[in-house]
């Protein structure tokens, strides 16, 4: 298919975004319902790290931190390969 951005695109842009907004949106309090549940199973993995690797509570925050950029980095990676594979659209053009 097309890009989005070439001219004459720009309605079908729209829709997408306006669905993946919307999608968004209705999914938000299932978002925060589960950041509240998690928030107790957080501070309980903050300590296990602060006294695992016996270190401040700033240092052990900052671990938490890295570790979660990472993750999300390999997810993003994972996510992209993974639809580039099941849409034919090779990654590096």
């Amino acid at each position: 298919g097309l890009s989005p951005l070439v001219p004459g695109q720009k309605k079908s842009l729209l829709a997408s975004y306006a669905m993946i907004y919307g999608a968004l949106q209705v999914l938000k309090p299932f978002r925060v319902a589960a950041a509240v549940a998690m928030s107790k199973l957080s501070a309980d993995y903050l300590d296990m790290t602060q006294e695992r690797f016996r270190c401040s509570r700033n240092v052990a925050i900052g671990c938490q931190y890295l570790m979660g950029q990472v993750m999300m980095g390999i997810t993003f990676y994972v996510g992209v390969t993974v639809v580039s594979a099941i849409t034919g659209v090779p990654i590096w053009g």
